[in-house]
């Protein structure tokens, strides 16, 4: 899956793990938190793409990067958890 013009590292329905707490541009993250991907949505104004999961209460949670960032930063974050 594409958004934009770079490809998703995420997949939709899947479960990850966020490894670290961090803050994002909109939206801060802790360490352990499950979410499930939802969406991509890409901003050429902004120059950006907004991945976006839900967490177990049902809230969108965003994680956005720049078209300048390398997108490979995503496995510092993220780690998809695997399916029982």
């Amino acid at each position: 899956m594409t958004s934009g013009w770079r490809a998703c590292p995420f997949i939709v329905g899947k479960q990850y793990r966020s490894l670290t707490s961090f803050s994002a541009f909109r939206d801060t993250f802790s360490e352990g938190e499950l979410l499930t991907f939802v969406r991509t949505a890409y901003s050429p104004y902004d120059g950006m793409t907004g991945y976006f999961f839900s967490d177990p209460q049902g809230r969108l949670r965003a994680w956005d990067i720049h078209d300048d960032d390398d997108l490979a930063v995503h496995c510092t974050f993220f780690e998809e958890v695997a399916s029982k």
